[in-house]
């Protein structure tokens, strides 16, 4: 397991959203699994920011990849729900 202190993980993310304007219609099988794998363990403004990079990944020509996450998204939900005072708005 690697730590890294939040304000990496925020910029890291922001890296992230920017670098999904050059993918193709594809997203990598490595990516997708990434994104399942990180959807389990993030709190506060990193979660928010997680769900920016989501719309951006999934963005129209890519919404077909989706329904390969939807099980781990429901969780994520789910999970948020019951911890809406930990949500932050921007």
């Amino acid at each position: 397991m690697i730590v890294v202190h939040e304000g990496t993980l925020l910029e890291y993310l922001a890296v992230l959203q920017t670098w999904c304007d050059k993918i193709g219609d594809e997203v990598s099988p490595n990516f997708l699994k990434y994104i399942s794998t990180g959807l389990s363990s993030l709190k506060g403004q990193v979660r928010t920011s997680f769900c920016g990079l989501l719309v951006r990944v999934f963005e129209n020509k890519r919404i077909h990849q989706l329904p390969s996450l939807s099980e781990t998204l429901l969780k994520f939900v789910e999970k948020l729900t019951g911890q809406l005072s930990q949500v932050i708005l921007q």
